[in-house]
């Protein structure tokens, strides 16, 4: 028994299928890169969106530290008045005494 190969493909056939093959390397690697293009396009303004919330959290922060040491002062300013009236009503209490 003998066995029987078909003949093989022509140069023009192997060429062909080469071609073919080239061409779908290539078709994937440009729908690759337009998907990766494409991608970060649409990713962009979300890093701006997030670079800008970023600026606003910060800026917010150093807002609220700002408005509390502020109202530190504040009560420490009004701690020292409340002294200091304090101090005055005695003395005042004392000059109607003498005066009495």
């Amino acid at each position: 028994m003998t066995t029987h190969f078909p003949p093989a493909p022509s140069r023009a056939a192997r060429a062909r299928v080469a071609l073919t093959c080239a061409v779908l390397v290539l078709l994937t690697v440009v729908t690759g890169y337009a998907l990766f293009t494409i991608g970060n396009a649409m990713t962009e303004p979300t890093r701006h969106q997030a670079a800008a919330v970023a600026g606003d959290t910060q800026r917010q922060r150093d807002t609220e530290k700002m408005a509390r040491s502020e109202k530190a002062a504040a009560e420490v300013e009004a701690a020292k008045l409340e002294k200091e009236a304090a101090a005055l009503e005695a003395e005042l209490d004392g000059i109607k005494g003498v005066i009495r």
